[in-house]
């Protein structure tokens, strides 16, 4: 008696899986916007498994929001304005979690939801992915820091100093 496998073996034996793709932003980008104390503060004992999953969250995001206009998740080199998004989303993610109440309180709620309003642009073909994207987007968005003027308070996330 001869045995056969089944087709769904021979087929699956030919699936490739999904590429792992680098993030999109790094811890060190992160840090450059919002103090590495405040960063581990707010990560707690979960520390890297957490950052990596508001990573993650953040590219997600990008992904699905240009989705309809190009192929996801994007690899090397990366589009700036991919880089820009998922920095800033993650960024206001992070200040979400110090459980400060209201988008107004988030220095990086304003400035996320314009990159929202511009990366839905993109994906219907208003505006490109390249190079001007990020010029269309402007510096004056990008990102909270304590030399823009922000305040002992907000740079410490809501912290008195």
């Amino acid at each position: 008696m001869r045995l056969t496998r089944p087709a769904s073996c021979i087929f699956a034996r030919n699936l490739k899986p999904r590429p792992k793709t680098m993030p999109y932003c790094t811890q060190a980008e992160i840090e450059t916007q919002v103090p590495a104390s405040q960063v581990a503060k707010v990560l707690g004992s979960e520390g890297a498994a957490l950052l990596d999953a508001i990573i993650a969250g953040a590219d997600l995001e990008v992904d699905a929001r240009l989705a309809p206009a190009t192929t996801v998740p994007f690899t090397t080199p990366l589009p700036p304005i991919v880089r820009r998004a998922s920095l800033l989303f993650a960024c206001e993610t992070l200040w979400r979690r110090i459980g400060v109440a209201g988008e107004a309180n988030n220095p990086f709620a304003a400035a996320a939801n314009a990159m929202r309003d511009l990366l839905d642009e993109i994906a219907a073909g208003e505006r490109s992915l390249g190079p001007g994207a990020i010029n269309a987007f402007g510096d004056e968005a990008l990102i909270f820091n304590k030399a823009r003027g922000a305040t002992t308070t907000e740079y410490n996330m809501g912290e008195e100093a």
